[in-house]
């Protein structure tokens, strides 16, 4: 991904997507010391899965998939802020190489979980200091005090998250980590805390504030592979069973910036921000992924991406009719010019009767969506929305895009 420079008032940061991690003051020294960043299961929803499902495999469970893709968004560089639950924002650390996976057996032990308080961080990426300062700012501070005649600058992404209450691990906005990042350094007088050999940091509890302490931690945990969701996909194909969309987003997340998702996502060497479950509403909506392209210094193009694993239904439209409003209400530099709405749908199998002919009820709506889609770009509110389908084959998902303005020709 290319490292664009950007200013963060006295600050240069690299444009890359900034990730909020949630803890508390048992993990968070944890978190220092080691210097990682994790994302999983408290033991009281442990015990709920367990309770819910006597032969639990949790590698199974919606919500496990939810945290594999939240984790596996993040890249190398990536920037990374702790909220600290009651006391506020700390930053700022940056992300070293790939996510990766501790072991997700429920009978044993994670890598420091007695030391975590028994919290499943399944879900790690090293991390190293970028520019640590002690002091966090309040919720409050970075919440709620902003320019009322101006809501661009409110941070929603977090905001939203609040209102959630169940992303441990959440993307921020450009402008959001460009206004929350100086709002931290303001309120540290920019001073930060410079490392040094043979220490390592950790959170002095009384002070409220990030020290060092006269001792080296090294990350010593188990990594395991990240879980092979294509694998999984394509055997559940071959098996005649639908395919789980949290998989399918994860799918998307760990490989956004390859050469086979450049057409749906933007090219590698012009991404510069990556998100998935970008909350998009008090209501809840969410676009199931996001990326922000860059061609040059004043073109900036963003894709919001919305996956289906069933096929094309005319219920789309009103679901990328409130993303687009959304977007180009809230997000800074965002309009109708350089918005991409894009749709990604599963590929009708057997379309048409054997005997007659006729097409089937699913090429029917497939056909109906087409016609909606091409209603809808006539309105001139963006660009014309893309449209992919997805199939399997050779054990390999394949993506086309659909040429939709020929199905009524």
């Amino acid at each position: 991904m290319r490292k664009e420079l950007c200013q963060y008032g006295n600050e240069e940061l690299y444009m890359v997507t900034t990730h909020v991690f949630i803890v508390n003051e048992k993990t968070f020294p944890i978190h220092l010391k080691y210097l990682f960043a994790g994302t999983g299961f408290s033991e009281k929803q442990i015990k709920n899965i367990k309770d819910s499902d006597k032969n639990v495999d949790i590698n199974e469970k919606k919500n496990f998939y939810g945290l594999l893709a939240d984790i596996t968004r993040i890249r190398n560089n990536d920037l990374i802020i702790f909220y600290l639950e009651k006391i506020g924002f700390f930053g700022v650390f940056q992300a070293v190489g790939e996510a990766f996976m501790e072991n997700t057996d429920l009978n044993e032990k994670t890598y420091l979980e007695r030391d975590l308080g028994m919290m499943k961080l399944f879900f790690r990426v090293k991390i190293k200091p970028y520019n640590v300062f002690p002091k966090a700012i309040s919720e409050w501070e970075a919440l709620d005090k902003f320019p009322e005649d101006d809501f661009q600058k409110a941070q929603w992404s977090l905001i939203y998250r609040k209102l959630r209450g169940n992303r441990g691990c959440t993307p921020i906005t450009e402008l959001e980590s460009k206004i929350l990042i100086e709002k931290i350094s303001y309120f540290n007088n920019r001073i930060v805390i410079q490392p040094k050999d043979g220490f390592s940091f950790t959170y002095n509890k009384e002070r409220q504030q990030i020290e060092l302490t006269p001792h080296k931690f090294d990350y010593q945990g188990q990594i395991y592979n990240l879980d092979n969701v294509l694998q999984k996909m394509t055997l559940d194909d071959k098996k005649g069973k639908s395919i789980k969309e949290e998989r399918l987003q994860v799918y998307f997340t760990q490989n956004i910036g390859k050469e086979k998702l450049e057409p749906i996502c933007g090219k590698r060497d012009e991404i510069i921000w990556i998100g998935n479950e970008v909350a998009c509403g008090v209501g809840m909506q969410r676009i199931d992924l996001m990326t922000v392209t860059k061609q040059n210094e004043k073109t900036r193009n963003f894709n919001l991406i919305e996956l289906k694993i069933n096929v094309a239904n005319p219920d789309i439209i009103p679901q990328l009719e409130r993303y687009l409003n959304w977007t180009t209400h809230y997000i800074k530099d965002a309009t109708k010019e350089n918005i991409q709405l894009v749709i990604v749908t599963r590929k009708v199998k057997n379309a048409y009767h054997r005997k007659t002919g006729k097409p089937l009820k699913e090429m029917q709506i497939r056909n109906e969506t087409s016609d909606k889609l091409i209603a809808f770009n006539k309105k001139e509110q963006t660009k014309d929305i893309k449209w992919f389908e997805f199939y399997f084959e050779d054990d390999e998902i394949k993506f086309e895009q659909v040429l939709y303005k020929k199905l009524i020709e």
